[in-house]
């Protein structure tokens, strides 16, 4: 055999060994490029202010806003059912415990007092509730069918044990504009508001520790996804997103948002979040808030909230009955 065909010989032979080895271990496939996602408008019959929402599971969403507006789906957003009309009273929070449990909190622009409303039947019909001598309201949780939070305008948060039924004043000590109320737990609670409030209980609302600080920070939204990991949106001069990874023993601010006036932020685990407000601009993070993009939503001229859905779906609402999903 000439030294050409052992070569050739050998070449072939080699060729089949590295063949076989690459079928053996199995070839890495090339990474793909993911696609762009981004907010998309959704269409609604409402020029209403909208200023909450929540799904009760992957088929059954709520949206509240001004001018009495509740707004509700079946089908997991794909179409929606609008309840409205021309009070001026504004429902600022809706919060359900489960599917039939559910409170709607506002304000009533006749007297400006509290407004609550409760449903046991889900959503088929509202009940008034009663906090005497309360102001308008901004924010609600309920960790169950008994046990929830209220807070409103000069300090007032409020807490019940039977439904709301009946409402307890709970001793924060602040006269500030309270405008969200988060709780981790039964145990741990968060509640925030402006000129720096931010203040926390660990025993379930009996006692109160106040971490208040920069009397120009106004927080506007807090959010939590465990015991330690905490954001924060704030407005005004000092507008950006703050953050604690100590369970709020400390504060540090991740991004400034310079004239952009943020009304919400919202994790759905301790990476991926959302922040909007005021205007069109909006701010995502894939690392926890280590770093901050900014984008713009479609035809928007205000977020009000952002809100993870059971299947991990981010929604946006706003001025001027405005909805977005983010896909």
């Amino acid at each position: 055999m000439t030294n050409r065909k052992l070569n050739t010989a050998w070449l072939l032979i080699l060729a089949f060994v590295l063949v076989v080895s690459s079928c053996k271990k199995g070839k890495v496939p090339e990474p793909q490029p993911v696609a762009d996602k981004k907010f998309v408008k959704q269409d609604l019959n409402t020029e209403a202010w909208l200023k909450s929402i929540q799904f009760v599971d992957e088929n059954e969403g709520w949206i509240v806003g001004w001018n009495e507006t509740i707004i509700h789906s079946t089908d997991g957003g794909k179409s929606w059912t609008i309840n409205t009309s021309k009070s001026p009273n504004q429902y600022n929070d809706v919060c359900f415990s489960d599917a039939k449990n559910g409170w709607i909190v506002g304000k009533s622009m006749k007297n400006s007092g509290a407004i609550i409303k409760r449903t046991n039947n889900g959503g088929l019909s509202w009940m008034d509730q009663n906090i005497e001598n309360s102001l308008g309201l901004n924010a609600c949780t309920f960790l169950n069918e008994s046990t929830g939070y209220v807070v409103g305008e000069e300090g007032k948060a409020y807490k019940t044990r039977n439904g709301g039924e009946n409402w307890e004043a709970l001793n924060i000590e602040s006269e500030s504009n309270l405008t969200d109320v988060y709780a981790i737990d039964e145990n741990n609670i968060w509640i925030c508001g402006s000129h720096g409030t931010l203040i926390q209980s660990t025993d379930g609302g009996q006692n109160w520790l106040n971490h208040t600080s920069d009397d120009n920070v106004w927080f506007q939204a807090i959010h939590f996804v465990n015991n330690n990991l905490g954001w924060a949106a704030t407005a005004g001069n000092n507008a950006g997103i703050f953050a604690t990874t100590n369970g709020g023993k400390t504060w540090a601010k991740q991004y400034n948002a310079n004239s952009d006036y943020l009304n919400t932020v919202c994790f759905v685990d301790k990476n991926k979040g959302f922040a909007a407000g005021e205007g069109s601009n909006g701010y995502i993070t894939t690392n926890g808030g280590d770093s901050w993009e900014k984008f713009s939503f479609p035809s928007a001229h205000g977020i009000s909230n952002i809100y993870f859905d059971k299947n991990e779906s981010a929604w946006a609402i706003g001025l001027n009955g405005y909805l977005a999903k983010y896909e």
